[in-house]
């Protein structure tokens, strides 16, 4: 019998969300039973990797599941007081502000406004002063993000005339035991540090590969590589010189941008051999006269 072609419906646009938003969500929604396993804003992740990296690794459509749990959940919303609807949208949009939810449009009017609210993912054009945007990259595909915990610290200090500006990644992976051990593996991120358009390598310090740099997005980037394992740590280090026109009468403004999908990170700004201390939960600026 001759199957009927399928029917390619018109995409309007894309919405990306992560694992943080099914949490999140879960808290206001309430716990979800499917196939036996009853999902909790605690455990949701675990047993959602469980099934597609573990029971159906192998098998076609194996993150089905997560549009079954979807739908549970809004199950639990109509059949909920009226009053949740105003919860999910405050924490929707508390979502969208940390970068957990991000959207593409192809009608220009709507992509205006995602751009304008900070919801499309956009690299940051024109920043005023300098500018720091770490982009890792997971090369393995697997879940080691779980583990592996990164601090960035910012340095600015004057060499001569210059300013020269060293931005170092510190990671720790933990030792991860129960639940998590079948999902530890080697943690392999490809990193992209942008900065200003015309800053100068003076060096990388940590890679475990090639480095290399280029332009973008009217921004320079400096690319690493880095790899490790359980229990290890390890620091990816760049050193630049800023372009002469970021700093101006003394006054030193810093945009730093943080990655969709990412969590809160720690950042430290030293500057003047003074520390100041930020948790990075969306794009934040920093100023301070030199």
């Amino acid at each position: 019998m001759k199957q009927a072609p399928l029917e390619i419906k018109p995409v309007d646009g894309i919405i990306t969300i992560d694992t943080a938003v099914i949490e999140e969500l879960m808290e206001v929604t309430g716990p979800v039973t499917l196939d036996g396993v009853t999902y909790t804003s605690d455990n949701v992740v675990l047993e959602l990797e469980r099934i597609a990296s573990l029971a159906m690794a192998e098998q076609r459509n194996r993150k089905g599941v997560l549009g079954n749990l979807m739908e549970a959940m809004l199950i639990n919303v109509f059949e909920s007081k009226t009053d949740v609807w105003s919860k999910i949208i405050d924490k929707a949009v508390n979502l969208g502000i940390r970068k957990h939810i991000q959207g593409y449009s192809f009608t220009p009017q709507a992509q205006v406004l995602l751009e304008k609210y900070n919801l499309a993912g956009r690299i940051k054009d024109p920043v005023e002063g300098d500018y720091a945007y770490a982009v890792s990259t997971n090369l393995g595909g697997d879940k080691t993000n779980w583990f592996t915990h990164k601090k960035v610290t910012h340095t600015l200090e004057k060499e001569g005339e210059r300013y020269v500006r060293t931005t170092k990644l510190s990671y720790t992976y933990e030792n991860p035991s129960g639940d998590y051990a079948p999902f530890v593996k080697r943690f392999r991120d490809w990193v992209r540090l942008y900065v200003p358009k015309g800053s100068e390598l003076i060096n990388i310090q940590g890679s475990d590969d090639e480095t290399g740099t280029g332009e973008e997005r009217n921004k320079t980037y400096f690319s690493a590589y880095v790899e490790l394992g359980p229990g290890e740590s390890k620091e990816l280090i760049y050193k630049y010189y800023l372009p002469e026109n970021i700093i101006k009468d003394n006054q030193y403004n810093l945009t730093i941008q943080k990655q969709g999908g990412i969590d809160n990170e720690e950042h430290q700004i030293i500057v003047n051999g003074k520390t100041s201390t930020l948790d990075l939960k969306t794009d934040q600026q920093f100023s301070t006269k030199l």
